[in-house]
């Protein structure tokens, strides 16, 4: 898995970046379960589109909006809108600044119902 992941790793990237700059709807997915691919990778992965100059903002949306399109889930998920599932991160930094600050959770909040608060 290593030895293939290191063979496709810069043709991964360019097409990412390709995708990207041709407006194509990108989708944020760690593959989790697959080996070396946890559940707990995707603030990771939205790091690694930083690091191909992908601006925050875009960012954000591919993790949302995007993401929720790409799977067919947009009308009640991606997007804080009347009626739509009320799943949100509190975050205590701005993501906009540093995507990085996804990692700092201050609550989450699941089908309107506070399950996290890290006070």
């Amino acid at each position: 898995m290593v030895d293939k992941t290191l063979k496709v790793k810069d043709a991964h990237i360019k097409s990412v970046k390709k995708a990207y700059e041709k407006g194509i709807q990108i989708a944020l997915g760690t593959d989790a379960g697959t080996p070396f691919n946890y559940h707990n990778n995707t603030a990771y992965e939205m790091e690694l589109l930083a690091r191909l100059n992908i601006p925050n903002m875009d960012i954000l949306k591919i993790a949302t909006i995007n993401s929720a399109r790409c799977v067919g889930v947009e009308k009640d998920y991606g997007s804080i809108e009347v009626g739509k599932q009320a799943d949100l991160v509190c975050l205590e930094e701005n993501p906009l600044e540093n995507i990085s600050n996804v990692r700092k959770i201050n609550k989450v909040i699941q089908s309107g119902k506070i399950v996290v608060e890290n006070n």
